[in-house]
């Protein structure tokens, strides 16, 4: 009997020891991400939720500019493995609506004060129900997610990006849009709505082995 305990107890302290995971579920700011609000935009931390709104157009500024945005950076080691997950809703989802994922984000994109997008990333962007992968190295796909489009309130998307060794693959609502090579080091993301959109990020939570394999 003694020996099986200690097998359990070992077992068990190996599993919790494998994969640490680390989940922000937006009721505070304890991920630092970047809030603000102005005329254009509102980009904060209520109910629950990261909001992103686009209020109005600053004619003025870039079309990144008119964006509201936000970036984090993940307690995470940026160039081992992990699985990342992320819960969002589309409060007014149509065929207009439109929003954009980072992922593998350099740190610039926490002190872009200037809006310039000068950053190196890859992003997943959202139109309706249409996707568009674009990753730095220079490959593009795009395709469509299974289904007719139905307009609804809050309609939620969860995208997973798991990272193993040289290999990414990344998931829209449970639908494989990638697997395939590519190398991330960065441990920042974001998300950016432009124009007349909104978002709001219920929960994201990254998962990685507490030492390297």
């Amino acid at each position: 009997m003694k020996h099986k305990l200690f097998i359990f107890i070992a077992f068990f302290i190996c599993i919790n020891a494998f994969a640490e995971k680390k989940t922000d579920k937006l009721d505070n700011n304890k991920w630092n991400w970047i809030e603000g609000s102005d005329k254009y935009q509102t980009v904060a931390i209520e109910n629950g939720y990261m909001e992103l709104k686009a209020n109005k157009k600053n004619k003025k500024a870039s079309d990144y500019q008119n964006c509201a945005k936000t970036f984090c950076k993940l307690p995470i080691r940026g160039k081992d493995n992990y699985n990342l997950s992320i819960k969002c809703e589309v409060p007014e989802y149509n065929a207009k609506s439109i929003f954009t994922v980072f992922f593998n984000t350099d740190k610039k994109c926490m002190d872009d004060e200037e809006g310039n997008g000068t950053f190196s990333t890859a992003y997943i962007m959202m139109v309706g129900n249409y996707w568009l992968l674009t990753l730095p190295d220079g490959r593009v796909l795009k395709d469509k997610l299974p289904g007719k489009l139905k307009k609804a309130d809050n309609f939620p998307f969860e995208f997973n990006i798991v990272k193993k060794g040289k290999n990414v693959t990344i998931e829209i609502n449970g639908i494989q849009i990638f697997d395939d090579e590519y190398i991330m080091t960065e441990p920042c993301i974001g998300f950016m709505v432009p124009l007349d959109n909104s978002l709001k990020i219920d929960e994201v939570s990254v998962e990685q082995a507490s030492e390297d394999d």
